[in-house]
C-alpha cells in the first residue's frame, strides 16, 4: 500500500521527492501530498509549491545565542539544559492538495494559512523570544 502523504524532516529532502515521485510516474498532490519543514526560498517556487512549516529563524539564532552569552559568562561551566518552544508556522500551498481552502491567508502572504497563537497551543501563547541584547 502506497503512503498518501509525505512529510520530509526539511524542504530540501521534500523537494528531493518531488523529483523522485515525480520520476515514479507519482503527480503530487493528486497521487500523494507532500510538506516539508523550514521553508526554504525555493519551495514556493516548486511545481507544484511546497507546503511547508516555518520556524522563525531569527528566534532560533538570538536564543542559540542567548545560550552561548550566558555560558561564556559563566566562565564556560555547562548551563542546566532547558526546553524552549519556538511556534511554527504552517504555510500551505499546492503540493499538500489543501491550497483550496488558503482563502483566510493574510492578504500580505497568500499563501501562508496560520491561527492566531491563542489558537496555536500553550507553547505558542508564550511570547516571542525577544532580540539578544549586544554589547
Amino acid at each position: 500500500m502506497r503512503p498518501q502523504v509525505i512529510f520530509a524532516a526539511n524542504d530540501s529532502m521534500a523537494i528531493g521527492c518531488l523529483f523522485a515521485l515525480t520520476e515514479a510516474g507519482l503527480r503530487v498532490p493528486d497521487d500523494i501530498a507532500l510538506a516539508g519543514f523550514d521553508d526554504i526560498p525555493t519551495a514556493r517556487f516548486m511545481q507544484p509549491p511546497l507546503t511547508t512549516v516555518r520556524v522563525r529563524i531569527t528566534d532560533l539564532g538570538g536564543r542559540a545565542l542567548d545560550q552561548l552569552i550566558a555560558t561564556i559568562a559563566n566562565g564556560g561551566a555547562a548551563q542546566q539544559h532547558s526546553v524552549q518552544m519556538l511556534a511554527p508556522e504552517l504555510v500551505v500551498r499546492a503540493s499538500c492538495g489543501m491550497h483550496s481552502h488558503a482563502a483566510a491567508a493574510p492578504a500580505n502572504n497568500p499563501d501562508t494559512v496560520s491561527k492566531k497563537r491563542a489558537q496555536a497551543g500553550p507553547a505558542a501563547q508564550r511570547k516571542p523570544h525577544p532580540a539578544p541584547k549586544h554589547r
